[in-house]
């Protein structure tokens, strides 16, 4: 089956409580939901939606205004079996004003060999919601990429860590992008071991820390941070940057 279209003006796809789980299965190329379909919805207690290999793409058209995962959903897995390398290439989120995950669902997991996660332009926000413990993206992810005119990336009260693993090459934040934001009680922004840089784009006036982030953790072997021309503060409440066993810590007024 090549495909499973949606068409337009279907009000929405909900899967029923206590449905274990929707599986697209091998070589079928792509889910799409036509444009005007409101949500795609996953009804409480489903515990994933699982995207099999060889899919290239999950894709929601123009209009759409989200995608969301309710309550007690443990999980939504992009291409299982991570040995194989011939999988989903992008999660592409077209035009939709949000990508929502919430209370207690646990993570947002991308597996290896995904090249990227593309927000693209218009969407006004991805928003982690309280509770949630981590965005991880695995390793040879290439890019975490916030298209342009997106306002802003916001990490809820109460995560513990936003985490890139080890050889993603860059953390971008596209022109136009007002701010990114972590908001209070998130314990640390740790880039791993050898991610070349933090790059901030033109005219991103600023990179805020909200008080009781403890600290900015640039590990070893990353050569240096990088805040582009026009960007007019880099606010830290405290910074300590950690360099093998030795400390240095500043504190900025």
């Amino acid at each position: 089956m090549s495909s499973l279209t949606l068409n337009p003006y279907m009000p929405s796809l909900t899967l029923n409580p206590y449905m274990s789980s929707l599986t697209l299965n091998p070589y079928m190329p792509s889910l799409t939901l036509n444009p005007y379909m409101p949500s795609l919805t996953l009804n409480p207690y489903m515990p994933s939606l699982t995207l099999n290999p060889y899919m290239p793409s999950l894709t929601l058209n123009p209009y759409m205004p989200s995608l969301t995962l309710n309550p007690y959903m443990s999980s939504l897995t992009l291409n299982p079996y991570p040995y194989i390398k011939s999988i989903i290439a992008s999660l592409t989120l077209n035009h939709m004003s949000s990508l929502t995950l919430n209370p207690y669902m646990s993570s947002l997991t991308l597996n290896p060999y995904m090249s990227s996660l593309t927000l693209n332009p218009y969407m006004s926000s991805l928003t982690l919601n309280p509770y949630m413990p981590s965005l991880t993206l695995n390793p040879y992810m290439s890019s975490l990429t916030l298209n342009p005119y997106m306002p802003s990336l916001t990490l809820n009260p109460y995560m513990s860590s936003l985490t890139l693993n080890p050889y993603m090459s860059s953390l971008t934040l596209n022109p136009y992008m007002s701010s990114l934001t972590l908001n209070p009680y998130m314990s640390s922004l740790t880039l791993n071991p050898y991610m070349s840089s933090l790059t901030l784009n033109p005219y991103v006036p600023s990179l805020t820390l909200n008080p009781y982030v403890p600290s900015l953790t640039l590990n070893p072997y990353m050569p240096s941070l990088t805040l582009n021309p026009y960007m007019s503060s880099l606010t830290l409440i405290h910074i300590c940057l950690a360099l093998h066993k030795s400390t240095i810590c500043l504190a900025l007024h």
